[in-house]
């Protein structure tokens, strides 16, 4: 398993850029949006990677597609807060959507 230096969101678990809190990918070696670069690591010995690396070239943990089921997430047009697609009011600020 590869850590970034961009964040998780507390309330939906995507992984938001640092810089311009878009959605990334959680192994994304920089964002799409503004172009910011992430240092990628190991989670077992904290050793910097590179983002198609296989395995680690420091402790040799292997790293697998991470398979996650979740919904398209978008942005409330009211407040910039990250929603499900499936979501018919935004969870931060109560906007409704058609």
């Amino acid at each position: 398993m590869l850590s970034g230096q961009h964040s998780q969101c507390p309330v939906c678990a995507v992984h938001l850029c640092p810089a311009c809190h878009r959605r990334v990918d959680a192994d994304a070696p920089s964002c799409t949006a503004c172009g910011a670069q992430f240092t990628l690591t190991c989670d077992v010995c904290g050793g910097v990677v590179a983002a198609d690396d296989a395995r680690c070239p420091h402790c040799g943990e292997v790293f697998t597609e991470e398979t996650e089921a979740w919904e398209e997430v978008l942005e409330c047009d009211a407040c910039g807060g990250l929603v499900d697609e499936a979501d018919a009011v935004c969870p931060h600020c109560g906007a409704r959507f058609d």
